[in-house]
Protein backbone atom coordinates (compact mmCIF):
# COMPACT_ATOMS: atom_id res chain seq x y z
CA UNK A 1 0.00 0.00 0.00
CA UNK A 2 2.87 2.40 0.76
CA UNK A 3 4.27 1.96 -2.75
CA UNK A 4 0.84 2.78 -4.17
CA UNK A 5 0.67 6.01 -2.17
CA UNK A 6 4.15 7.00 -3.32
CA UNK A 7 3.23 6.28 -6.93
CA UNK A 8 0.10 8.41 -6.63
CA UNK A 9 2.16 11.41 -5.49
CA UNK A 10 4.41 11.27 -8.55
CA UNK A 11 1.76 10.69 -11.20
CA UNK A 12 1.74 12.82 -14.31
CA UNK A 13 -1.42 14.46 -15.59
CA UNK A 14 -4.22 13.10 -17.63
CA UNK A 15 -6.24 15.80 -19.27
CA UNK A 16 -8.66 15.18 -22.10
CA UNK A 17 -9.91 18.23 -23.87
CA UNK A 18 -12.23 18.25 -26.82
CA UNK A 19 -13.45 21.16 -28.87
CA UNK A 20 -16.95 21.01 -30.30
CA UNK A 21 -20.42 22.14 -29.33
CA UNK A 22 -21.62 22.15 -25.70
CA UNK A 23 -23.77 24.12 -23.29
CA UNK A 24 -22.75 26.28 -20.33
CA UNK A 25 -20.35 24.39 -18.09
CA UNK A 26 -20.57 22.82 -14.66
CA UNK A 27 -18.51 20.22 -12.81
CA UNK A 28 -19.66 16.60 -13.11
CA UNK A 29 -18.63 13.75 -10.80
CA UNK A 30 -19.31 10.00 -11.09
CA UNK A 31 -21.61 8.35 -8.58
CA UNK A 32 -20.11 7.11 -5.31
CA UNK A 33 -20.42 3.53 -6.54
CA UNK A 34 -18.57 4.36 -9.75
CA UNK A 35 -15.87 6.23 -7.85
CA UNK A 36 -15.35 3.19 -5.63
CA UNK A 37 -14.90 0.98 -8.70
CA UNK A 38 -12.39 3.47 -10.09
CA UNK A 39 -10.48 3.48 -6.79
CA UNK A 40 -10.25 -0.32 -6.70
CA UNK A 41 -9.02 -0.44 -10.29
CA UNK A 42 -6.60 2.41 -9.72
CA UNK A 43 -4.95 0.66 -6.76
CA UNK A 44 -4.49 -2.53 -8.78
CA UNK A 45 -3.18 -0.53 -11.75
CA UNK A 46 -0.57 1.27 -9.65
CA UNK A 47 0.48 -1.91 -7.87
CA UNK A 48 1.25 -3.49 -11.24
CA UNK A 49 3.17 -0.48 -12.57
CA UNK A 50 6.82 -1.22 -13.34
CA UNK A 51 9.05 0.37 -10.66
CA UNK A 52 11.14 3.28 -11.91
CA UNK A 53 9.23 3.57 -15.17
CA UNK A 54 9.05 7.38 -15.20
CA UNK A 55 12.73 7.71 -14.29
CA UNK A 56 13.76 5.28 -17.03
CA UNK A 57 11.77 7.24 -19.59
CA UNK A 58 13.27 10.52 -18.41
CA UNK A 59 16.82 9.15 -18.83
CA UNK A 60 15.96 7.89 -22.32
CA UNK A 61 14.68 11.31 -23.39
CA UNK A 62 17.74 13.06 -21.96
CA UNK A 63 20.04 10.65 -23.81
CA UNK A 64 18.13 11.29 -27.05
CA UNK A 65 18.59 15.03 -26.56
CA UNK A 66 22.33 14.36 -26.59
CA UNK A 67 22.13 12.33 -29.79
CA UNK A 68 21.71 8.77 -28.47
CA UNK A 69 18.11 7.72 -29.10
CA UNK A 70 18.58 3.94 -28.76
CA UNK A 71 16.85 3.68 -25.37
CA UNK A 72 14.05 6.02 -26.43
CA UNK A 73 13.39 4.03 -29.60
CA UNK A 74 13.29 0.80 -27.58
CA UNK A 75 10.73 2.23 -25.14
CA UNK A 76 8.60 3.54 -27.98
CA UNK A 77 8.64 0.17 -29.74
CA UNK A 78 7.72 -1.67 -26.54
CA UNK A 79 4.68 0.57 -26.10
CA UNK A 80 3.61 0.59 -29.75
CA UNK A 81 1.40 -2.50 -29.65
CA UNK A 82 -1.75 -2.62 -31.76
CA UNK A 83 -4.79 -3.29 -29.51
CA UNK A 84 -7.79 -5.46 -30.31
CA UNK A 85 -10.53 -3.19 -31.61
CA UNK A 86 -14.23 -3.69 -30.80
CA UNK A 87 -16.55 -5.29 -33.33
CA UNK A 88 -18.36 -2.86 -35.58
CA UNK A 89 -15.36 -0.64 -36.36
CA UNK A 90 -13.05 -0.43 -39.36
CA UNK A 91 -9.63 1.22 -39.28
CA UNK A 92 -8.31 2.70 -42.54
CA UNK A 93 -5.48 5.05 -43.45
CA UNK A 94 -6.47 7.97 -45.71
CA UNK A 95 -2.84 9.11 -45.35
CA UNK A 96 0.25 7.34 -44.03
CA UNK A 97 0.03 9.14 -40.66
CA UNK A 98 -3.75 9.31 -40.11
CA UNK A 99 -5.87 6.33 -39.06
CA UNK A 100 -9.63 6.72 -39.47
CA UNK A 101 -11.92 4.71 -37.17
CA UNK A 102 -15.38 4.35 -38.71
CA UNK A 103 -18.50 2.44 -37.60
CA UNK A 104 -19.38 -0.35 -40.01
CA UNK A 105 -23.15 0.13 -39.68
CA UNK A 106 -24.73 2.27 -42.41
CA UNK A 107 -24.78 5.98 -41.60
CA UNK A 108 -28.07 7.85 -41.52
CA UNK A 109 -26.24 10.94 -42.76
CA UNK A 110 -22.80 12.45 -42.84
CA UNK A 111 -21.01 11.65 -39.61
CA UNK A 112 -19.24 14.08 -37.32
CA UNK A 113 -15.44 13.82 -37.37
CA UNK A 114 -12.99 14.10 -34.48
CA UNK A 115 -9.24 14.51 -34.91
CA UNK A 116 -7.68 12.79 -31.88
CA UNK A 117 -4.13 13.63 -30.80
CA UNK A 118 -2.46 11.07 -28.55
CA UNK A 119 -0.55 12.06 -25.41
CA UNK A 120 2.97 11.14 -24.38
CA UNK A 121 4.73 14.37 -23.44
CA UNK A 122 5.49 15.02 -27.14
CA UNK A 123 8.18 12.28 -26.88
CA UNK A 124 6.16 9.06 -26.65
CA UNK A 125 2.97 7.59 -28.03
CA UNK A 126 1.44 6.67 -31.37
CA UNK A 127 -1.87 5.87 -33.02
CA UNK A 128 -1.79 2.55 -31.19
CA UNK A 129 -1.67 4.42 -27.87
CA UNK A 130 -5.15 5.83 -28.37
CA UNK A 131 -6.69 3.29 -30.77
CA UNK A 132 -8.88 1.61 -28.12
CA UNK A 133 -10.36 4.93 -27.07
CA UNK A 134 -10.80 6.21 -30.63
CA UNK A 135 -12.54 3.01 -31.74
CA UNK A 136 -14.78 2.86 -28.68
CA UNK A 137 -15.72 6.52 -29.07
CA UNK A 138 -16.52 6.11 -32.78
CA UNK A 139 -18.81 3.20 -31.89
CA UNK A 140 -20.50 4.97 -28.96
CA UNK A 141 -21.04 8.31 -30.72
CA UNK A 142 -21.60 6.92 -34.24
CA UNK A 143 -18.94 9.29 -35.50
CA UNK A 144 -15.59 9.01 -37.25
CA UNK A 145 -12.39 9.46 -35.25
CA UNK A 146 -9.08 10.21 -36.94
CA UNK A 147 -5.89 9.49 -34.94
CA UNK A 148 -2.62 11.12 -35.95
CA UNK A 149 0.99 9.95 -35.79
CA UNK A 150 2.62 13.37 -35.40
CA UNK A 151 6.40 13.71 -35.29
CA UNK A 152 7.96 13.31 -31.84
CA UNK A 153 10.58 15.26 -29.91
CA UNK A 154 13.46 15.52 -29.29
CA UNK A 155 14.45 14.64 -32.88
CA UNK A 156 11.53 16.75 -34.08
CA UNK A 157 11.32 19.71 -31.67
CA UNK A 158 8.62 22.37 -31.50
CA UNK A 159 6.94 23.48 -33.70
CA UNK A 160 7.17 20.31 -35.83
CA UNK A 161 4.59 18.24 -33.86
CA UNK A 162 2.19 21.18 -33.67
CA UNK A 163 2.61 21.82 -37.39
CA UNK A 164 1.70 18.17 -38.09
CA UNK A 165 -1.46 18.56 -36.01
CA UNK A 166 -2.47 21.74 -37.79
CA UNK A 167 -1.88 20.20 -41.21
CA UNK A 168 -3.86 17.08 -40.28
CA UNK A 169 -6.82 19.18 -39.13
CA UNK A 170 -6.73 21.18 -42.37
CA UNK A 171 -6.54 17.95 -44.40
CA UNK A 172 -9.57 16.48 -42.63
CA UNK A 173 -11.57 19.66 -43.15
CA UNK A 174 -10.78 19.58 -46.88
CA UNK A 175 -11.48 15.86 -47.33
CA UNK A 176 -14.28 15.32 -44.80
CA UNK A 177 -16.98 14.89 -47.44
CA UNK A 178 -15.15 12.15 -49.32
CA UNK A 179 -14.59 10.37 -45.99
CA UNK A 180 -18.34 10.37 -45.42
CA UNK A 181 -18.18 13.13 -42.81
CA UNK A 182 -19.66 16.59 -42.33
CA UNK A 183 -17.01 19.22 -43.02
CA UNK A 184 -18.86 21.67 -40.74
CA UNK A 185 -18.72 19.25 -37.80
CA UNK A 186 -14.99 18.61 -37.36
CA UNK A 187 -13.69 18.67 -33.78
CA UNK A 188 -10.24 18.26 -32.26
CA UNK A 189 -9.15 16.72 -28.98
CA UNK A 190 -6.54 14.66 -27.23
CA UNK A 191 -5.14 13.37 -23.96
CA UNK A 192 -2.28 14.46 -21.71
CA UNK A 193 0.14 16.59 -23.75
CA UNK A 194 -2.36 17.16 -26.55
CA UNK A 195 -5.20 19.49 -25.62
CA UNK A 196 -7.50 21.77 -27.55
CA UNK A 197 -9.60 24.80 -26.61
CA UNK A 198 -12.98 26.27 -27.00
CA UNK A 199 -15.71 25.17 -26.74
CA UNK A 200 -14.41 22.60 -24.29
CA UNK A 201 -14.92 19.26 -22.62
CA UNK A 202 -12.36 18.56 -19.88
CA UNK A 203 -12.05 15.16 -18.24
CA UNK A 204 -9.55 15.23 -15.39
CA UNK A 205 -8.25 12.43 -13.20
CA UNK A 206 -8.31 13.26 -9.50
CA UNK A 207 -4.80 11.97 -8.90
CA UNK A 208 -3.04 14.29 -11.27
CA UNK A 209 -0.05 16.55 -10.69
CA UNK A 210 -1.76 19.18 -12.85
CA UNK A 211 -5.18 18.74 -11.24
CA UNK A 212 -5.15 22.16 -9.55
CA UNK A 213 -4.14 23.95 -12.76
CA UNK A 214 -6.85 22.10 -14.66
CA UNK A 215 -9.45 23.12 -12.08
CA UNK A 216 -8.25 26.73 -12.31
CA UNK A 217 -8.61 26.65 -16.09
CA UNK A 218 -12.14 25.32 -15.78
CA UNK A 219 -13.03 28.00 -13.23
CA UNK A 220 -11.69 30.75 -15.48
CA UNK A 221 -13.72 29.48 -18.41
CA UNK A 222 -16.82 29.33 -16.21
CA UNK A 223 -16.29 32.89 -14.99
CA UNK A 224 -16.06 34.00 -18.63
CA UNK A 225 -19.31 32.16 -19.38
CA UNK A 226 -17.31 30.09 -21.84
CA UNK A 227 -19.00 26.89 -23.17
CA UNK A 228 -17.57 24.17 -20.95
CA UNK A 229 -18.36 20.70 -19.71
CA UNK A 230 -16.01 19.67 -16.89
CA UNK A 231 -15.79 16.10 -15.55
CA UNK A 232 -13.65 15.04 -12.59
CA UNK A 233 -12.90 11.41 -11.74
CA UNK A 234 -11.56 11.80 -8.16
CA UNK A 235 -10.44 8.16 -7.80
CA UNK A 236 -8.88 7.67 -11.24
CA UNK A 237 -5.28 8.22 -12.19
CA UNK A 238 -3.10 8.95 -15.21
CA UNK A 239 -3.12 6.63 -18.25
CA UNK A 240 -6.67 5.28 -17.95
CA UNK A 241 -7.21 6.18 -21.61
CA UNK A 242 -4.04 4.67 -23.07
CA UNK A 243 -3.10 1.78 -20.76
CA UNK A 244 -5.57 -1.01 -19.89
CA UNK A 245 -6.28 -1.45 -16.20
CA UNK A 246 -8.89 1.16 -15.29
CA UNK A 247 -11.91 0.09 -17.36
CA UNK A 248 -14.53 1.99 -15.38
CA UNK A 249 -12.79 5.34 -15.90
CA UNK A 250 -12.14 4.44 -19.53
CA UNK A 251 -15.80 3.67 -20.28
CA UNK A 252 -17.05 6.70 -18.34
CA UNK A 253 -14.75 8.89 -20.46
CA UNK A 254 -16.03 7.28 -23.67
CA UNK A 255 -19.65 7.94 -22.65
CA UNK A 256 -18.97 11.53 -21.55
CA UNK A 257 -17.10 12.32 -24.75
CA UNK A 258 -19.74 10.70 -26.96
CA UNK A 259 -22.44 12.73 -25.21
CA UNK A 260 -20.42 15.90 -25.69
CA UNK A 261 -19.95 15.27 -29.40
CA UNK A 262 -23.55 14.30 -30.10
CA UNK A 263 -25.58 16.62 -27.85
CA UNK A 264 -26.51 19.98 -29.47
Amino acid sequence: MRSIKVAIRILCALLLTFSGICSQGQTHYPSEETQQKMLTEQCAFLANMKPGLQHTQMLAVRAAMKGDDAALVQIRQSRNQAPTLPDGITATFPTSDICLFTPTKPATGKRKLLLYLHGGGWCFGSINSCARFCASLALEADCCVAALNYRLAPSHPFPAPLTDCQQAFAYLKRHAEELGCDSTQVSIGGDSALQALPPVLIISAGHDILFDQTAELAQRLQRLNHPLRYHVYPTATHLFITVPGQPTAFHEAVKATASFLTTP
